[in-house]
């Protein structure tokens, strides 16, 4: 895929020339900044992806550096994604409220739920 159809797709333009598709890989002031969801490390694998395939299509060997440069930035930013949710999962099951039965282990089932409780 073209670097130009990448960053096309990318900001949802059609881009005409590679001055265009740069900047739409690295972003613009004077557009305002799209919902980023910043703990997804897979958003960030595909940038990463996007920014490689761009910077394949580059015959400027200093500009073609500088993407890769934004290509390897963009893995880091999945790393970080990737432990923030590490540490967030240990968290939210702690929040959740631990459960007890009074029914005796060998009761039916149906007199257990009867007598569940939430207990804090």
């Amino acid at each position: 895929m073209a670097a130009i159809e990448v960053a096309s797709r990318l900001v949802g333009e059609q881009l005409e020339t590679t001055e265009s598709a740069i900047v739409a890989m690295i972003g613009s002031r004077s557009r305002p900044m799209a919902k980023v969801p910043i703990n997804d490390p897979k958003y960030w694998r595909e940038r990463a992806e996007e920014a490689r395939t761009v910077a394949n299509e580059m015959t400027i060997p200093d500009a073609k550096h500088r993407t890769l440069r934004i290509a390897d930035d963009y893995e880091e930013l999945a790393r970080r994604a990737e432990r923030r949710l590490k540490r967030q999962r240990p968290q939210q099951q702690q929040q959740q409220p631990k459960t007890q039965t009074d029914a005796l282990p060998g009761a039916p089932l149906r007199s257990r739920r009867a007598r569940l409780r939430i207990v804090r």
